[in-house]
């Protein structure tokens, strides 16, 4: 044997004896003990590796352990069956089949998707309770916008099913006692193997079946929501921790006789439909809108049981309401604003002319018909809007207090307006407005330009165009209990920083109609929004944090609200600045370097807020506040606004 010939024997023995441990091969085997001598893989939500298991397994074998094939593993301790692939040396197999059998023989079987640790998707049915999922899986539980339910109630669902049907003084029927121990079938969303997002559920009990399809969070109704109860009554509208709670819509053919007996109510043969506010079936606000079979309509009012009429204001409210003048007037109310404010200039340039002697005789009396006209116009156009108001939004007392005080402000308003042509003709002897009067329209319509060719205007009108937000219930309630959670909204919809992007935010979520969620975000979130939006702290703002909402949400701003929210922030001076002729200040610095309010800086704050109460379009506002600066403010101050100002118009 040559020198070559030995080292290639040397090379072969080594490799071989190298190489040994890692053969495979394709083999049948029994075995039985603890699972790791036999598996590579790790814990799952089966078996433990230190299970003392049975494995009857056939398929690729590498270092005495399996590899790739087929086995049926069976945990003798907890019973546990485990029938599928083994690839990778893992329990890893697409339609995989675990039985699990309990301590009371009852036996829960899966099949699905096992990839290792746990099913991510499968077939569940419990033998103990006889319920069945299918859905993508999670930790163990089932985690799936689209899953099949079908067993008893209480595993997927957390309120009481009762509370639907309960004996009620509104309905008139005998209740199935509907429980959470029914059976159920739901297909929606569920989190942690209970309903949640959106879905439908059907329960049935005895011969009834009691069906909801809407939005759950916290494993209950809640948000919007549409719930037939068996032939009993359907309602369609907002739930809340598991019960009919805010507005909605209740149809039946069962309403008691506090309906059917009223001489108020339509025609009572048939379905009524009553649409308010509802706290169960048996809560009612008081003001309500009930509808026949046949569609007649009739807005009421329901006090301890009994159904009353609207009051005498109201009835001539709702009645103006549902005229085509009416729904004319809103719909174009845009376009009349515009008409009044070309009137006004125009009427503007007929009072500066009157003060020509010559022709004085022929144009005071078209300035006076022209501002009496117009001044009655907009006060009709006003009042109109606000019986609309009322009759579709307002379903309590609040509302209707609220919009029947910003109304009679607004009155006062014109009523001081038009009056003051009066005192001024009596004074003066001629039916011609003052000078005074003159330069103030004049300034007006000046204002009036200056706005509508602003920047600021266009921007807010790039705004309105944005498309509208859509927020599901359980993000509502999110940002109205949580500020982080309304920053994070801000960031999602606007591309912004909470700073520059709020008020883009709320303008969008009024142009999608949410006035009510406006609102409830401002009650809640108040202070934030201030210290972390308008940044009260450091600057005075002339236009007042506290207007936020009123400019957004108060009807008597019309456009001209989305544009004063928007400009609020920019018309600001820093509070030290701000210094007052009466010798008071907005800031001054104590001695202990801290700022605190000045002197007198309380009574500056009451009457500014009045004079911006005193408006109703940003004209007058800017206009208003002009001269209440010029009268209030030091002159370097003064100087301050009007920089400011300028600066805001441009």
């Amino acid at each position: 044997m040559t020198t070559r010939d030995l080292f290639l024997f040397i090379f072969a023995v080594f490799t071989a004896l190298t190489t040994a441990g890692a053969q495979s091969s394709t083999k049948s085997l029994e075995f039985y003990g603890p699972l790791s001598e036999i598996y590579d893989g790790a814990d799952n939500m089966f078996f433990n590796t230190e299970d003392t298991v049975s494995v009857s397994f056939v398929g690729e074998v590498s270092n005495e352990k399996m590899l790739n094939g087929y086995a049926e593993i069976r945990s003798t301790g907890q019973i546990v069956t485990y029938s599928g692939k083994i690839e990778d040396g893992i329990m890893r197999d697409e339609n995989a089949e675990v039985l699990q059998i309990t301590s009371d023989s009852t036996s829960d079987f899966y099949k699905g998707n096992f990839n290792g640790y746990e099913f991510d998707s499968c077939f569940y049915a419990s033998g103990s309770d006889e319920s069945l999922f299918f859905g993508k899986m999670n930790g163990g539980t089932i985690e799936d916008d689209e899953a099949v339910y079908i067993g008893p109630l209480r595993n997927i669902y957390d309120g009481d099913i009762s509370v639907f049907v309960e004996e009620s003084q509104f309905l008139n029927y005998s209740p199935e006692y509907f429980d959470n121990s029914d059976h159920t079938f739901y297909n929606g969303g569920m989190r942690n193997s209970k309903v949640a997002g959106t879905g439908s559920l059907a329960v049935i009990h005895d011969e009834d079946t009691l069906r909801y399809s809407g939005e759950f969070e916290n494993a209950m109704a809640q948000g919007v929501g549409a719930l037939t109860v068996g032939n009993f009554y359907s309602y369609t509208g907002h739930f809340v921790d598991g019960q009919i709670a805010g507005m909605g819509e209740l149809t039946s053919e069962k309403f008691s006789s506090i309906f059917t007996g009223s001489e108020f109510i339509p025609n009572t043969d048939g379905n009524l439909t009553i649409k308010g506010l509802w706290a169960g079936t048996s809560g009612l606000s008081e003001y309500f809108r009930v509808t026949d079979a046949d569609g007649n309509e009739e807005k009421l009012r329901v006090v301890d049981g009994e159904i009353m009429e609207l009051g005498f204001l109201q009835k001539i409210g709702n009645a103006i309401s549902g005229t085509k003048a009416a729904e004319w007037l809103e719909e174009y109310d845009e376009e009349f604003q515009k008409f009044i404010t070309g009137a006004a200039i125009l009427n503007a340039g007929a009072c500066a002319s009157s003060l020509i002697p010559q022709v004085a005789p022929f144009t005071g009396p078209v300035c006076v018909v022209g501002f009496f006209g117009i001044m009655g116009f907009e006060s009709a156009k006003l009042t109109i809007l606000t019986f609309r108001h009322i009759d579709k939004q307002c379903y309590t007392d609040d509302c209707v207090e609220t919009s029947w005080k910003n109304y009679g402000k607004e009155q006062l308003i014109n009523v001081g307006l038009i009056a003051a042509p009066f005192a001024v003709g009596s004074a003066m002897k001629a039916a011609t407005p003052s000078i005074k009067s003159l330069l103030n329209s004049i300034k007006l319509s000046r204002y009036a330009k200056a706005i509508s060719s602003s920047k600021n205007a266009e921007i807010v009108a790039n705004l309105e165009k944005l498309p509208e937000i859509n927020i599901s219930r359980a993000k509502e309630i999110d940002i109205v209990n949580d500020h982080l959670a309304l920053k994070q909204a801000v960031v999602d919809h606007t591309g912004k920083s909470f700073r520059d992007g709020f008020v883009e935010f709320f303008i969008r979520l009024k142009k999608s109609g949410r006035e009510d969620l406006i609102e409830e975000i401002w009650n809640s979130h108040k202070n934030y929004i201030k210290k972390s939006g308008i940044r009260a702290g450091g600057v005075h703002e002339w236009l007042e944090a506290e207007n936020f909402v009123n400019f957004l949400l108060n009807p008597k701003w019309g456009k001209d609200g989305a544009y004063l929210a928007y400009t609020l922030t920019k018309m600001t001076q820093p509070t030290t600045e701000v210094l007052l002729k009466n010798g008071g200040a907005h800031t001054v610095i104590n001695s202990a370097g801290r700022k605190i309010p000045g002197p007198k800086s309380g009574r500056f704050h009451q009457n500014l807020g009045q004079k911006i109460e005193s408006c109703s379009d940003a004209g007058c506002i800017f206009a208003t506040l002009n001269d209440f600066a010029r009268k209030t403010l030091t002159t370097q101050s003064f100087e301050g606004y009007v920089k400011m100002e300028r600066a805001v118009l441009q």
